[in-house]
């Protein structure tokens, strides 16, 4: 696999905010489709991860921001990071520019820190 396409999966969806109600009022929209996403993997049997979701980005444009921009990396539990996405925004409301990128298609972490073989700087942690 090329290298770049881990640090840059295809983005499934940009959802983009012009005001921060209009953001909050969307996050439970955003949250069933991630629960969605898990109960259909479920009921086919599946264990659920994070790469199992879309890469997506949400991002909130107000007109006068007047506050740094706020940048969350979420992925590593996508409703996580949704979830910290709606309390900036609730938080901060119209101050600043806020953008959640969720980083899902990082690969997983689990399998490298299940491996027996592994190591870390020639050390064996078995």
């Amino acid at each position: 696999m090329h290298v770049n396409s881990l640090l840059w999966p295809k983005v499934g969806s940009w959802k983009q905010f012009a005001v921060a109600h209009e953001a909050i009022a969307y996050m439970p929209v955003y949250m069933a489709k991630l629960k969605g996403i898990a109960s259909q993997m479920k009921a086919q049997g599946k264990w659920v991860e994070d790469q199992d979701f879309p890469v997506d980005i949400l991002s909130l444009h107000p007109p006068h921001p007047d506050g740094a921009p706020l940048i969350l990396l979420g992925g590593m539990g996508p409703l996580a990071g949704a979830m910290s996405f709606q309390k900036a925004c609730q938080y901060c409301g119209n101050s600043r520019e806020i953008v959640l990128y969720q980083a899902c298609g990082i690969p997983s972490r689990v399998k490298v820190m299940l491996d027996s073989n592994r190591l870390v700087k020639g050390i064996s942690l078995s």
